[in-house]
């Protein structure tokens, strides 16, 4: 079913109308020192929600994916919340509130609730406070309450949408205002400059979830309305060149990644496949023509070999954590413990999820978050149809936890993305994909 289609048969056009308002009021905010004052957030956060809670519950996890993503990493400060416990109390409120319906939500893994547990007891046993990985885990298990358990092709497209959007307007945000936040890049005089306003790893791996999802919609081109097509197409064009000016590594070799897994497993015709990749080639070899890919080449060339330093922490890291007590190794040190575990009273990230969530749960946090990273894999049917999807998605996951820890850190939007591969997972095996 098509989703915009399906919005303008069901007469929400005024509804598109209102968000459209919404996501230029929430762009109109470009100071990048003074916040929007917190009543108006709330009242925005409540403008974006209840209309939707009224008239259309299912369409509330995909606002609060598109519209909390940009917020938090847009350039200046935003309207939207930047407090996690803010959605999940609000979120809470919401589903109290929606809970009156008969509908049969979907489920979230039981294992994700456990170990969203384990890391707020970890957490409170060792340095007495709740970290953002277990505000953002019980974040999505609300989303869930909002999703109907009969996933299709229609919840999908939701998500893919949200995904979508959020990359779109960070994309246009990059191209229009890079002037305004480009920095000389090392000190070698390479002169080269680098565009950022936060770390541009993490950014690139935000802007590749767009990507990702658009690449997956346009997979099924034929069922895609003209306005999609045109929607998505417009996504990946503005992307790619984005992806490779932020020159994060992991990034472009995550989305390439995916984009083949989709490319040569998809059930398109090999003439079509053909086109694409040809079109692909084509459009890259005019990026490099023009320079676009100055940046990563110089940053690949002048690597030291430690991937940026990352393989030295990985190994103080280890070094410190094996060193510890037998019972660290199987609980870990906690959140805070684990960013200072080999770097004194100095929090230091792990630029690795699968290090950091050793460091901080143990051997049984690690075991339940590879648990989950291989849920969406491990529990395909036999029947599911477009399982290359599926598993474009879950390894773009599993790069992203190579380089980066964006899962440790909670960082909001990687969660959400998270979700997505568990309902395109469920999309497939109920063969609705």
């Amino acid at each position: 079913m098509k989703f915009f289609s399906e919005t303008i048969k069901l007469k929400s056009i005024y509804i598109g109308l209102y968000y459209l308002a919404l996501l230029l009021i929430l762009s109109s905010w470009t100071d990048t020192k003074t916040s929007p004052n917190f009543l108006f957030k709330v009242v925005y956060f409540l403008c974006l929600l209840l209309p939707a809670l009224c008239k259309r519950p299912d369409f509330v996890p995909m606002l609060v994916v598109s519209f909390a993503s940009i917020g938090l990493y847009g350039y200046a400060y935003s309207f939207m919340p930047t407090y996690l416990p803010v959605y999940l109390g609000g979120l809470f409120l919401f589903y109290l509130a929606y809970s009156k319906s008969k509908i049969q939500t979907y489920k979230a893994p039981t294992l994700l609730v456990v170990f969203g547990i384990f890391t707020i007891i970890m957490d409170l046993v060792t340095a007495s406070s709740i970290e953002n990985i277990s505000y953002s885990i019980f974040i999505i298990i609300l989303l869930c309450k909002f999703i109907n358990n009969t996933v299709d092709r229609s919840t999908v497209s939701k998500f893919s949408f949200a995904f979508s959007l959020m990359t779109l307007v960070l994309s246009l945000y990059f191209i229009l205002l890079r002037d305004q936040f480009t920095q000389d890049y090392y000190a070698q005089g390479s002169g080269l400059e680098r565009t950022g306003w936060m770390d541009p790893n993490y950014f690139g791996m935000v802007l590749g979830m767009g990507t990702v999802a658009s690449i997956i919609q346009i997979s099924s081109f034929r069922l895609l309305g003209f306005g999609e097509k045109i929607f998505y197409l417009a996504t990946v064009v503005l992307s790619v060149p984005t992806l490779v000016l932020n020159a994060s590594r992991g990034a472009i070799l995550a989305v390439a990644v995916s984009f083949a897994f989709v490319i040569i497993f998809s059930k398109v015709k090999p003439i079509y496949k053909i086109i694409v990749l040809l079109i692909t080639v084509l459009f890259l070899y005019y990026l490099y023509d023009n320079s676009y890919f100055d940046l990563l080449e110089y940053r690949i060339d002048h690597d030291s070999g430690t991937g940026s330093g990352r393989t030295t922490i990985w190994h103080k890291k280890m070094e410190a954590f094996w060193n510890g007590e037998p019972y660290t190794w199987l609980v870990g040190y906690g959140n805070v413990g684990g960013k200072e575990l080999a770097f004194a009273n100095h929090a230091f990230g792990s630029h690795n999820d699968y290090i950091a969530i050793l460091c901080a749960y143990g051997l049984i946090g690690l075991t339940m978050f590879i648990g989950l990273l291989l849920y969406p894999i491990l529990n395909l049917s036999e029947k599911s149809t477009n399982k290359a999807i599926v598993l474009s998605v879950s390894v773009y996951i599993i790069m992203m936890c190579t380089t980066l820890e964006p899962y440790t850190a909670g960082r909001f939007p990687y969660f959400c993305f998270y979700l997505y591969s568990l309902l395109i997972m469920s999309a497939s095996n109920n063969q609705k994909l």
